[in-house]
């Protein structure tokens, strides 16, 4: 375990009383939180100026208090993601040690570190409020008293796992689960209970480790299906059974499906799906085009589903620029801030078997800080990379991007990709989530929390940010209630004339 070190502001609290250090609650953990991010995360010194800091203070000063009464990290987490939102940087994140899966933008390198023993699942299947009710009970009841609200009825998760029946409480709407295929729930359970908000809803939604997230439902397709962009899947409903099931392959039309693909569209267009740029997505990606290398040097349209893509690695996606190439590319590089963590965490990264050709890459960069162990470093001579390749390849001659939501490296593929001739960008922003990057990720000393925190900042700041504004923006909108946005690229791209 690292050494906790306080800061020297933190330190200065100690002395005046104003703050105090007390083994084993959440609150310690906080402390390592607060010096973590303000000696080693790269955009801390953007994030609080002499303007904000009085609000940064006391935002501590107010979290710390309300923890001091805190004994368990899930009623501590929601407090310290609010001092985490603070900065407004989706790569800075603080979560429980067994998240569902890593935050935007973490790889096999960066992604959270082995959780210690924690409850297991046949404790999680057992735990929690619950309605216990079988699934003929159910539509029992209902026989005898039908739902009145579209969110009513039982609806299925589009993998199988989670079968839940919805019916109004007062002016709540509860999903207990009805079936399910994973060791962590059991049938009883209260999967979501949902409130009315703004046209749709807002739902308390315990993820597969039990913990909560808030998140937007969505109904759509005729009420035959919900959906949320917070959450990857859809939902169909089974009963009452709709008049007109919706076609199997229509999922991954509206929401992106999680795995990679390539798939004929018509005699005309291709669509390949790209879910993320992790270094295993390289492979993946290499067979794909190995597999349909005939399709690819024939079909003059090419829809690349990007939507929701969680980053990874810039190197993964290199083949698919080759593929789109129409003249040079360029990219403003980083800086990486050099703090004696950072530099470990890269030494630590440059063991990990996933990082492959990138090994040597992370040990120049950890010497580059071990001559400088603090402030930023250039790792690169040139502020700007030009990237170029021998041919432009006659196919495909047109390519649709669909970026919505697309994260970190996602979004350093869309800035690469649009400087192509044939690339046009659809649907809406990228989630923003790009200007601070390069994750490293570490353990509270209490082992009640992880983060990961961004330890580069690009050379386009101030002058070109992403986050702040937003994400990048597409050339065509695509409606976010659009039914079939894949079916829209489609149309558009054939109706284009050479």
């Amino acid at each position: 375990m690292r050494p906790f070190f306080p800061s020297s502001r933190l330190l200065c609290l100690l002395a005046l009383g104003i703050i105090r250090l007390r083994a084993g609650g959440p609150v310690d953990d906080f402390d390592f939180l607060v010096t973590t991010v303000e000696e080693n995360y790269a955009g801390f010194s953007d994030k609080v100026t002499a303007a904000n800091r009085p609000a940064y203070d006391t935002l501590i000063a107010t979290t710390r208090s309300q923890l001091e009464s805190m004994t368990t990290s899930e009623a501590a987490l929601p407090l310290i993601q609010a001092w985490a939102g603070f900065f407004h940087d989706r790569h800075l994140s603080v979560y429980l040690p067994t998240p569902p899966s890593p935050p935007a933008g973490t790889s096999p390198a960066t992604a959270p570190s082995p959780a210690p023993a924690g409850p297991s699942p046949r404790d999680m299947a057992a735990a929690g409020p619950r309605r216990y009710i079988t699934e003929p009970d159910w539509k029992e009841q209902w026989s005898r008293q039908p739902g009145t609200d579209p969110l009513e009825g039982i609806w299925q998760s589009d993998d199988g796992v989670y079968r839940v029946g919805v019916r109004r409480e007062q002016d709540k709407w509860v999903a207990v689960l009805l079936a399910t295929t994973t060791e962590w729930w059991s049938p009883g359970q209260i999967k979501f209970e949902a409130e009315r908000a703004e046209g749709s809803y807002r739902a308390a939604f315990r993820l597969r480790n039990h913990s909560e997230r808030q998140i937007r439902l969505h109904l759509a397709a005729g009420n035959r299906l919900f959906h949320s962009p917070d959450l990857s899947g859809i939902w169909r409903r089974v009963f009452p059974e709709p008049e007109k099931p919706l076609p199997d392959h229509f999922g991954d039309r509206m929401v992106p499906a999680s795995g990679f693909f390539l798939r004929r569209l018509s005699d005309a267009t291709l669509w390949l799906r790209l879910p993320h740029f992790e270094p295993e997505g390289r492979d993946l990606i290499a067979q794909l085009f190995r597999d349909h290398a005939e399709a690819l040097t024939s079909t003059p349209n090419l829809v690349i589903d990007l939507r929701r893509n969680q980053g990874g690695w810039d190197s993964t996606y290199r083949e698919v620029i080759r593929l789109l190439y129409t003249r040079p590319i360029y990219t403003v590089g980083i800086e990486l801030l050099s703090t004696p963590l950072n530099r470990t965490k890269w030494l630590e990264h440059a063991e990990d078997p996933a990082v492959g050709d990138l090994r040597n890459e992370m040990l120049r960069i950890a010497a580059l800080m071990e001559a400088k162990p603090r402030g930023f470093i250039q790792p690169h001579d040139r502020p700007f990379s030009i990237l170029t390749f021998p041919e432009v390849k006659p196919f495909p001659r047109r390519v649709g991007i669909l970026i919505t939501g697309a994260a970190s490296s996602g979004e350093q593929f869309v800035l690469s990709a649009r400087q192509s001739r044939k690339v046009t960008l659809f649907g809406g922003n990228t989630s923003g989530t790009l200007d601070y990057a390069n994750l490293h990720t570490v353990s509270t000393p209490g082992k009640r929390f992880q983060l990961s925190y961004p330890t580069s900042r690009s050379l386009r700041l101030p002058d070109e940010p992403v986050d702040a504004v937003g994400g990048i923006a597409p050339d065509v909108a695509i409606a976010a209630d659009e039914l079939d946005p894949v079916g829209v690229v489609q149309a558009w791209l054939e109706r284009q004339v050479d």
